[in-house]
């Protein structure tokens, strides 16, 4: 089971949605694309492995990432988690990112550590899964908000809008930078490269179209500024871990692809 919840209003510049998930034992694993966003994530039942075998902590803050990523789950799992934006990522660190891609910590190593435990206690006590998201947008609502991170949202907000809207070259100008210190910019707020950045949202954007539509994939390579068909296939096997075909799969609910569901409702 699935659950996927929007932010509260005053949230949303910090948050991109709430989901629960109840994967029964048939559900072994999960595969994540490379993301840009980050997540918090609270487990309340089951034990989940990293690739590599090491435990994934059951309270974490899981960092931007350039991979795809699998979690294998041993036995039927219960996790609540938020998808934040880069802006809520620094707030929750206490500091940059910088050097922290593709890391995973345990919320009892963050700031917070102690407010993060009461959390993950008022959830287990939650009757539901829609109260659950409640208490966990509650509990991060007081950290985000404090005046000292308005700065902070402003700049991230600044940045990803000129990575968006402008081919990487033409970006430093734009925000009256040099190439040297966009880098450790949008390293230090985003926890990617620029280059990493923009790659990671083309293959993003390029997965919603692929779910939404049916058109084809020279379509979509052309749309989303591809060379051509196989560099787009090359792309989404890197960043996304799979062909576009598996990718577009029909999604039933114990299917490791289950994150690009997630994906498709935010988009």
């Amino acid at each position: 089971m699935l659950l996927i919840m929007s932010p509260p209003p005053d949230l949303a510049p910090w948050v991109q949605a709430g989901v629960a998930l109840h994967g029964d034992s048939a559900l072994h694993a999960s595969q994540f694309p490379a993301l840009s966003d980050g997540m918090l994530t609270m487990r309340l039942a089951g034990d989940v492995h990293q690739a590599d075998g090491q435990p994934l902590p059951a309270n974490a803050l899981i960092l931007p990432h350039a991979q795809p990523r699998a979690y294998l789950h041993l036995g039927a799992v219960q996790v609540l988690g938020l998808i934040l934006r880069p802006a809520a990522l620094p707030c929750l660190l206490g500091g940059s990112l910088t050097g922290l891609a593709g890391c995973t910590l345990p919320l009892d190593t963050l700031p917070d550590a102690a407010h993060w435990r009461h959390t993950h206690q008022q959830l287990a006590e939650a009757p539901d899964d829609t109260e659950r998201l409640a208490r966990l947008f509650s509990a991060l609502r007081p950290i985000l908000h404090a005046p000292r991170h308005q700065a902070n949202l402003h700049a991230c907000q600044q940045l990803i809008q000129a990575l968006a809207s402008a081919p990487l070259a033409a970006t430093p100008p734009m925000l009256g930078l040099s190439l040297r210190q966009l880098q450790r910019r949008s390293q230090a707020m985003l926890g990617l490269t620029p280059k990493q950045y923009q790659a990671t949202q083309r293959m993003q954007a390029t997965l919603l179209a692929a779910l939404r539509t049916p058109g084809t994939g020279a379509d979509l390579a052309v749309h989303h500024g591809f060379f051509d068909q196989s560099h787009m296939a090359r792309e989404l096997r890197r960043l996304a871990g799979a062909p576009l075909r598996e990718l577009r799969a029909p999604q039933p609910p114990h299917a490791p692809h289950w994150p690009l569901q997630v994906g498709l409702h935010l988009g």
